[in-house]
């Protein structure tokens, strides 16, 4: 009985393995000029995002931590989970590059944690930066191209 098992597995596995051959062979595109190139990965694209904190009387706001979530619940329905972290610097000036999917949305979250420098009295405040997919230049193949506001 475990002799006729084997046998009957060996040949079902020859038989998907030439179903399997076939299939690669049906791989040409429509026209038959030539071979289709695969590309093993996923979509990326490059963004950049400078930005400058200031407070209501345009003063800029040293040391305030900037948190940023991918804002697209489609891809990340858990957003909070990919966070990066920025902070300020002596301008109030940042600067945040990623190489990521091409999401197209982001928040910002901007706060003061800084108590010695701040005293931590500015309110917390978020932002929504949202990114058109025409704004993606330089793409091809997996890679959808940069993008900088």
């Amino acid at each position: 009985m475990k002799r006729m098992h084997l046998q009957l597995l060996k040949k079902a596995n020859c038989v998907l393995a030439s179903l399997l051959m076939l299939l690669g062979f049906s791989c040409t595109d429509d026209e038959g000029e030539g071979p289709i190139i695969c590309e093993y990965g996923t979509p990326y694209a490059n963004f950049q995002i400078k930005g400058k904190v200031v407070d209501t009387n345009d003063h800029p706001i040293p040391n305030a931590q900037i948190r940023i979530n991918q804002n697209d619940a489609r891809i990340y329905p858990y957003g909070w989970l990919h966070t990066d972290t920025v902070r300020t610097d002596a301008n109030g000036e940042f600067d945040w590059k990623k190489t990521d999917f091409p999401i197209l949305k982001y928040r910002f979250i901007t706060e003061d944690i800084d108590e010695e420098m701040n005293g931590g009295q500015f309110a917390s405040d978020t932002t929504q930066v949202t990114f058109d997919s025409e704004e993606l230049t330089g793409g091809e193949g997996w890679f959808s191209g940069s993008a900088y506001k």
